[in-house]
């Protein structure tokens, strides 16, 4: 059935039990495709390896900071305690500027510039 034995051999060796069950069902391996299938293996591990050691650190919080809605029935104590919004206005205390619809995160303590 095989003309050579390089048309036998793959990158994938077969046991003699193997050999036997390819050459009576007529099955002929391709010793490239073995070498493509393991190249593609490879570029895909290291490829999700770097993802997930390089590309999940950075976390953009400041692409996230959008005002929402203004929260009615909220009562905030009087403590001067001046924190930043991402927008330049100095309010209050933090509850004033959650209250205006700024998330926790996205607040600075002090005064803006």
């Amino acid at each position: 059935m095989y003309k050579n034995k390089e048309q036998y051999e793959s990158f994938f060796p077969l046991s003699e039990e193997e050999r036997r069950i390819d050459e009576k069902h007529g099955i002929k391996r391709n010793p490239l495709m073995g070498c493509t299938i393991v190249s593609f293996g490879t570029i895909l591990f290291w490829g999700l390896l770097a993802f997930m050691l390089i590309g999940c650190e950075y976390e953009p919080y400041e692409y996230r900071c959008i005002k929402g809605e203004y929260t009615k029935g909220v009562v905030c104590n009087e403590i001067y305690d001046p924190v930043c919004a991402p927008d330049g206005t100095t309010y209050m205390n933090s509850c004033y500027a959650e209250k205006d619809g700024w998330d926790n995160h996205c607040i600075t303590k002090g005064e803006c510039e």
